[in-house]
């Protein structure tokens, strides 16, 4: 009988649009690459995923680094 073997997780983007497959596949609304930047253009904060989870009663956010 043949062995069946599972693929490895994806690595660096890849494995970020995983994630939000995985989320956006339960039924969550996704923001992805959200950058914030200071007046002068330089960027601050990079938020990779955002997951939201409209159904639940009160509003869920779920952020991912």
């Amino acid at each position: 009988m043949m062995a069946v073997c599972l693929p490895e997780l994806p690595k660096g983007k890849e494995f970020e649009e995983y994630i939000s497959a995985f989320f956006q596949s339960g039924g969550n609304y996704i923001e992805r690459n959200i950058i914030e930047k200071e007046s002068k253009g330089k960027e601050v904060l990079e938020l990779d995923i955002i997951a939201t989870d409209y159904s639940l009663p009160p509003l869920l956010l779920r952020t991912f680094l």
